[in-house]
């Protein structure tokens, strides 16, 4: 049986970025806490001013230009999840879907009931804080409540991943280098670098030089090994950040597909 793997090619990009910030809690644990930053102000929250400031930070850390700068837009939840029951029935038809979500109840993968259409959209649409559409060449991100502190410093460490999107695909074409057909585990190969790129220069960009590659060897690849790690900090919900139960919660199958093309995909390339 193959893996369950939404045919999307913007779909990687959107990959709950609770899984971003899970990694973040673990890496800052791992080399001891930072000193918070001071919140940016709702006057400030100018997403086309702050991406251009991050572009610059980006493209130092990765060591390579913007070509051009990054389109950035706003949804709020609601058009977002209209933008993921698109992309999915375009991308994924239902039967394929179903005959997925039968094969995972009878292996025994899923709980028996489960509809894993809405539990994809439920988890992305919920969780997600900004993503980068190749198709579109454009960062969209989540429209924020005035005043929402913790959501303006989760939106630009988003922003510091998905922009590393835009560099990449500005230099090596992600569509091309993800028109991949019936070979899933070159799939996952394929995203396990281009996630574990941005996710390496995210951290990076949020470490503000702490030894950020002595974290990334201790970082786990799967659901039970980030379960021992977050009850040692506290648990995901418990310190407040946004997905932690969420992800807790999830199908081993599912959640184990969304750390690993993060984690692995960041240690791998440091290792290279």
């Amino acid at each position: 049986m193959r893996r369950l793997k939404p045919r999307s090619r913007s779909e990687y990009s959107m990959r709950c970025h609770l899984t971003r910030v899970l990694v973040l809690l673990l890496v800052t644990r791992i080399l001891g806490a930072q000193t918070p930053e001071p919140a940016v102000s709702a006057a400030e929250n100018d997403a086309e001013r702050i991406a251009r400031e991050i572009e610059k930070q980006v493209a130092k850390l990765r060591g390579l230009e913007f070509l051009h700068p990054t389109q950035i837009g706003v949804h709020d939840r609601e058009e977002l999840r209209r933008f993921l029951v698109d992309e999915m029935s375009r991308e994924l038809p239902k039967e394929a879907l179903l005959d997925q979500q039968r094969a995972m109840i009878l292996l025994g993968l899923l709980p028996e009931g489960t509809q894993l259409e809405s539990l994809i959209l439920d988890l992305l649409s919920e969780q997600v804080a900004g993503f980068y559409d190749p198709k579109k060449k454009a960062l969209f991100l989540i429209e924020l409540a005035e005043g929402d502190a913790a959501g303006e410093k989760l939106q630009r460490i988003t922003m510091s991943h998905e922009l590393v999107h835009a560099l990449q695909d500005q230099h090596f074409d992600l569509e091309k280098l993800l028109a991949i057909e019936d070979d899933d585990d070159r799939v996952t190969a394929v995203k396990s670098v281009i996630e574990g790129d941005a996710t390496l220069a995210m951290l990076l960009f949020e470490a503000k030089g702490l030894p950020v590659e002595r974290g990334l060897t201790l970082l786990p690849t799967t659901l039970d090994g980030l379960k021992p790690m977050l009850a040692m900090a506290g648990g995901g919900g418990e310190l407040g950040l946004p997905g932690g139960d969420a992800l807790m919660s999830t199908p081993r199958v599912i959640a184990d597909g969304l750390i690993f093309e993060y984690m692995a995909g960041a240690k791998f390339c440091i290792a290279n």
